[in-house]
Parts: C-alpha cells; structure tokens; sequence
C-alpha cells in the first residue's frame, strides 16, 4: 500500500510540474504575442510614416519637373527670340529718312561715310572702310 501511495505522490508531483510547465509556458506564448503586437504596430506606424515621406518627395519630384519643364519652354522661347534678334542685327543697314530736311549743323548720321561705317560694322566687318580719323580704343 505504501507503494501504491507513494506511486501516486509521484504521479500528482508529475501532474503538478507539468501543469506549472504547462501554464509558464502558456505565459509566454502570451507575453510573446503581446510584444508581436506592439511591434507589429510599431512597423505598421513606421510604414505609414514612411509611405507618407514617398508621397511627398512624388509629388516635390514631381513639381520639380513641371517647373523644369516650363523653364525649358521659356528657354526655348527665347533663344528663338535672341536668334530672331542676331538675324535682324546682321542684316541691319542703315538709311536716312527719305525728305528729311537739311540740319543748321552738318548731321555726321546721314553722311555717306557714317552709312558706309554703319554698314560694315552691321556685317561685322568693322573698320575695315576708311578712317575717320579717331584711334581704336
């Protein structure tokens, strides 16, 4: 009989173990769950920071190259305008006004060596006429 007793003091400690094995084991799974959790939030906030940091660099990208675009555009514009411009330059000749009248002091403009001078300067072949006198600066 002491056999049979002291066999089932044995089983009820074995029971007992592996029911306090069994539950601190239990616990853990669960402080181990808890901690996924938060983490899984922590990633979840840490994600959506980050798509929203995306987002927004997307769109100053974005902004960045419309406005490129429009500065490409006016650049465009106007190197057409500055090579309508040199054009009309180089083919600038000079005439005086047809019926102007005479001036009270000779006018140097409508001489025919300042058209002369005008012109070669206008092809940009300057001073390659006669000289008026003055030295090149």
């Amino acid at each position: 009989m002491v056999e049979k007793l002291m066999s089932y003091i044995g089983l009820a400690a074995l029971l007992l173990a592996l029911g306090f094995g069994l539950g601190w084991h239990a616990e853990q799974v669960h402080e181990t769950a808890k901690d996924g959790n938060a983490q899984s939030a922590a990633l979840t906030t840490l994600q959506t920071g980050v798509e929203k940091q995306l987002n927004s660099r997307q769109q100053q990208l974005e902004q960045q190259a419309d406005q490129s675009s429009a500065w490409q555009a006016q650049t465009a514009l106007l190197d057409r305008a500055a090579t309508t411009i040199h054009v009309e330059i180089g083919n600038a000749t000079f005439s005086p006004a047809p019926g102007a009248s005479a001036a009270a002091c000779a006018d140097p403009v409508g001489s025919p060596e300042f058209e002369l001078l005008y012109n070669e300067a206008a092809r940009g072949d300057p001073a390659s006429s006669g000289s008026t006198g003055t030295s090149a600066r």
